[in-house]
């Protein structure tokens, strides 16, 4: 069963407060990273085993999302289409794709070649502390730009909400 498979070294990312959308990540029960995002931006930061990552977006409203680390791009990921709820994201000479699982709800697959290998979802239906489950061996940055590109998904659907 997928879900058996997928569960085998997830990271948490919680909430730094209420209200926030900068997040304290968590593997095995010890923080390994905050996620820092600018306010009214698709931009943010954090850093992981000493090594310092920027999340971005190439254009203002157009452009590939960017995962860099010292000036280098570590992994994209582009919207095929802003109608759905999807990304192409290519990272370590690879091509994954994440997309919603459901309509209604704030669970995201990660896709390898059409088989599912993760999901990131949260841990409550209130909550935005969020379960990153991916079963392949993927280095934590890239499961954090991929979790990065689920909360621009959560807070566009928020501001929709609100508006």
């Amino acid at each position: 069963m997928a879900s058996k498979e997928i569960n085998r070294n997830p990271i948490i990312a919680n909430p730094k407060s209420w209200l926030s959308w900068d997040f304290i990540i968590t593997f095995s029960g010890r923080e390994i990273s905050e996620l820092d995002l600018v306010s009214f931006s698709k931009e943010g930061s954090f850093t992981v085993n000493h090594y310092k990552y920027k999340v971005s977006r190439e254009g203002l409203f157009t452009g590939d999302f960017l995962l860099e680390s010292y000036n280098k791009i570590v992994a994209k990921a582009n919207k095929p289409s802003a109608f759905r709820k999807r990304f192409i994201i290519k990272a370590l000479d690879q091509e994954f794709e994440l997309c919603r699982q459901s309509f209604l709800g704030k669970s995201y697959v990660i896709k390898k070649n059409g088989k599912t290998i993760g999901s990131i979802k949260t841990m409550g239906f209130f909550s935005y502390k969020t379960l990153i489950d991916i079963s392949i061996d993927m280095p934590v940055p890239i499961k954090i730009f991929i979790f990065w590109l689920v909360l621009i998904m959560w807070r566009r659907r928020k501001k929709s909400n609100n508006s």
